[in-house]
C-alpha cells in the first residue's frame, strides 16, 4: 500500500508527459518495494532477533502474493455477497434462479450425453476403418 503510493506520489510530483507516467511509476516501484522488504526484515531483526529477520525474509513474498491474488478476487467476492443478501431477501427472485439453474443443468446434461455419444461413434469409425479418422 505504501510502495504504491510512493510511486503515484512521485509520479505526480514530478509531472511526466503522459507517455512516460507508467515508466515513471515502475522505476518508483522498483525502489521503492525492496526498499519496504528490507525496512520490514531490519525491523523485525531489531524488535525481535535475527530468526524473526529470517522469518519475516521468508514470509513477506508469500504474504504479498496471497494480498495480490486477494486483491484480484475481492470484488467478485463483494458481488457475490450482494447478490447473496439480494437472492434472501427476495423468495420470488431465489425461485426463478432455481428455475434457470435446474433448466441449465438438464441442458448441460443433454449435451454431455450428446458428446459422449458423438465421441463412441467416432471412436468406433475410427476402428472399423483401421485406425483413419473419417472427416
Amino acid at each position: 500500500m505504501v510502495c504504491s503510493f510512493v510511486s503515484g506520489f512521485v509520479s505526480r510530483l514530478l509531472k511526466p508527459p503522459i507517455e512516460t507516467v507508467a515508466t515513471i511509476k515502475l522505476l518508483a516501484g522498483m525502489v521503492a518495494y525492496p526498499a519496504t522488504y528490507l525496512a520490514w526484515v531490519f525491523l523485525a531483526g531489531r524488535l525481535a532477533g535475527p530468526l524473526a529477520a529470517g522469518t519475516t525474509a521468508l514470509v513477506l513474498p508469500v504474504l504479498g502474493f496471497v494480498a495480490l491474488a486477494w486483491i484480484h478476487r475481492r470484488q467478485e467476492v463483494w458481488e457475490d455477497v450482494k447478490l447473496f443478501f439480494r437472492v434472501i431477501r427476495r423468495p420470488r427472485l431465489r425461485e426463478r434462479l432455481a428455475e434457470r439453474r435446474a433448466a441449465l443443468a438438464a441442458e448441460l446434461d443433454a449435451l454431455g450425453a450428446e458428446w459422449s455419444e458423438a465421441l463412441a461413434e467416432r471412436r468406433r469409425l475410427e476402428r472399423s476403418s483401421g485406425g483413419e479418422t473419417p472427416r
